[in-house]
């Protein structure tokens, strides 16, 4: 497990906690989003996968609002139907223009997301699956989105790398992983035809985000111990090791042990 250590004002950055700050504190309208999807290897070439849910949670409420493919076998349905129907029969349509009829009812919302950035995960894969089925995306902005792992590599340097795992963040500042699923968990949910657990897992990571930024706000959050640390220690050492006290003191003690030798 990662080492994990409290805000460290050498690495710590106060101009982009301060953007960061003043995102949540001068807008009204910022929201978390994550969303979950079948597996990338699974999907004809240059195509994003099928949508299975996307949750969206506003900054300062517990609420959330969900956009799921299949509701009834989310939300228990037909016990039958769950039963029958193979993760490959997922109609994600009237999920993908329900979330785009929602976006284009608010053009001023920002989202703050977790990777959501490539063309295969992402909101440019939103827009593909729902223009593959026939819809017409409204598209975000793109200084209305905003990478929150990266926002924290920038605040805290590396010691909050780019490839940190979420999960991992989690751990290291307490809060819950119930429901939590990894990617390969949720493929293996889905291979079982297990939405639920995908659902959830979904909620839970967009509960997640609101209190990393909560704790990021307030200087709590904790992270693993970066490069710059042991790099700080051992310039440290170094330093100890060329003062005159102890060029001085290890003379001493190379003559005393010279002079031990020889009374033995």
């Amino acid at each position: 497990m990662e080492e994990a250590v409290d805000l460290d004002t050498k690495v710590f950055s106060r101009k982009y906690h301060s953007s960061f700050r003043d995102l949540f504190t001068k807008s009204n309208n910022i929201w978390f989003i994550h969303y979950s999807c079948e597996s990338f290897t699974n999907t004809k070439s240059g195509l994003p996968p099928k949508v299975v849910c996307i949750v969206v949670q506003r900054y300062g409420s517990s609420q959330q609002k969900s956009f799921c493919s299949h509701f009834e076998q989310v939300f228990g349905g037909n016990d039958e139907r769950k039963a029958s129907e193979a993760p490959g029969s997922i109609d994600d349509k009237e999920a993908l223009s329900d979330f785009f009829c929602w976006l284009k009812n608010d053009t001023t919302r920002h989202f703050v997301h977790w990777r959501m950035r490539s063309s295969f995960f992402g909101f440019e894969a939103l827009e593909k699956r729902f223009t593959i089925v026939g819809g017409r995306p409204h598209k975000v902005l793109d200084n209305q989105k905003h990478d929150l792992p990266e926002i924290l590599r920038n605040i805290y340097g590396n010691s909050f790398s780019d490839n940190s795992k979420m999960d991992s963040v989690m751990h290291m500042n307490e809060i819950s992983v119930n429901d939590f699923l990894s990617g390969l968990e949720e493929l293996e949910a889905l291979r079982n035809n297990n939405l639920n657990a995908v659902f959830r897992s979904t909620q839970r990571k967009v509960r997640t985000f609101s209190f990393i930024t909560e704790l990021a706000i307030d200087k709590k959050l904790k992270k693993r111990a970066g490069p710059e640390k042991h790099l700080r220690m051992q310039s440290k050492v170094d330093m100890i090791k060329d003062h005159w006290v102890f060029v001085i003191l290890s003379f001493v003690l190379v003559v005393l042990s010279f002079f031990a030798t020889l009374l033995v």
